[in-house]
Parts: structure tokens; C-alpha cells; sequence
């Protein structure tokens, strides 16, 4: 008992990184409906997507593993994107040219342009806003359609997005004119 204690309380300190790229499903699975991507790349306590998979797609062995996800099992409801802590699992339809994004800020009824960024802020793509799902947690998910013609490998790293009112003019003018470049 003392051993999973100290294990337990060691990966909630020091988690470690398990993989360098998020899983993703194989090509003729992309293209059959949306799906997720974890993007839980360290190890640590933390499982509410698995315990909220009403279809038992998402799995996790250990406090110190990574969750699984299983292709064949998942349905694409997207429920797994409001269920997770760190906003760290983001949906896509490559058919339909959406995806599904977290955040944990207000979006007022009528707010329909978004600027899709990667990791690191950049800028990757144009969307609308074609629906938010609030919940009684804090975080809520935008479907956006993606408007800007991007290859897969963008798309798929399109993993947050910002309201263009929400820039300074200038900042939101520079960011068009290089889109357009």
C-alpha cells in the first residue's frame, strides 16, 4: 500500500514525459468521422476522460502512463474535450472541415470569426464559430469550421483558437495580411 501511496504522490510531483507525439488514428480512421487527440504527452494522476468515455475508448494503466485511446471504440461525440482538466484533448472532422476546441473563457452570442493556432500561439488558420457547448464544469467546447485551406498535418495541429476582438487592431491586421501572404 505504501509503495502505490509513494508512486502516487511521486507522479502528481515529477511527471514524465511517456511520448513525444500525440496518437492518432490511421488514415481510413480519420477519414470515417471526427475523433479526438489526447495530447497527454506526461505521465501523471489524472483520468476523467476515461471515466467519462461512455463507450470505453479512452483507457489509462497506470497514474504514471498516458491515456489510450482506441479508434475502433470511439464514436467522435466529443465528449472527452470538456472532460479534461489541462485542455489538453482536441477534436477533429477532416470531412467537414471542423474542429473542436476548449476554452475556459466568455464567448457572447453572435461572436463568429476565430483565429486557429498551433501550440505555440501561431496562427494556422481562419474559422467561424458555429456552435459552443457550456456545462456545468468550466470547460466549454467550440465547434469552428475552418475556413483557410490547410493541409492534414496543420489541421490536425490546430489546437486553440482566439477571437480577433480580443487583439489589438494592429496585431489582428499583421495576422491577415501574412494569412493572405
Amino acid at each position: 500500500y505504501l509503495d502505490i501511496s509513494r508512486d502516487f504522490i511521486n507522479s502528481q510531483q515529477k511527471p514524465t514525459k511517456v511520448i513525444d507525439e500525440p496518437f492518432k488514428p490511421n488514415e481510413d480512421r480519420i477519414k470515417l468521422r471526427a475523433f479526438p487527440r489526447l495530447e497527454c504527452l506526461y505521465g501523471f494522476a489524472c483520468n476523467p476522460c476515461q471515466f467519462n468515455c461512455k463507450y470505453g475508448a479512452i483507457t489509462k494503466k497506470s497514474t504514471s502512463s498516458v491515456p489510450m485511446i482506441d479508434y475502433e471504440k470511439c464514436i467522435g461525440c466529443m465528449d472527452c474535450v470538456s472532460h479534461c482538466p489541462g485542455l489538453a484533448i482536441f477534436g477533429y472532422n477532416v470531412n467537414k472541415k471542423q474542429v473542436f476546441l476548449p476554452f475556459e473563457y466568455e464567448i457572447k452570442e453572435g461572436e463568429k470569426e476565430a483565429i486557429l493556432v498551433d501550440n505555440n500561439g501561431k496562427e494556422v488558420a481562419r474559422g467561424e464559430i458555429i456552435r459552443t457547448k457550456t456545462n456545468e464544469r468550466k470547460t466549454s467546447v467550440a465547434t469552428i469550421e475552418v475556413k483557410t485551406n490547410i493541409d492534414e498535418d496543420t489541421f490536425l495541429n490546430i489546437k486553440g483558437f482566439i477571437l480577433p476582438k480580443n487583439m489589438p487592431k494592429e496585431v489582428v491586421d499583421k495576422l491577415a495580411a501574412a494569412a493572405k501572404k
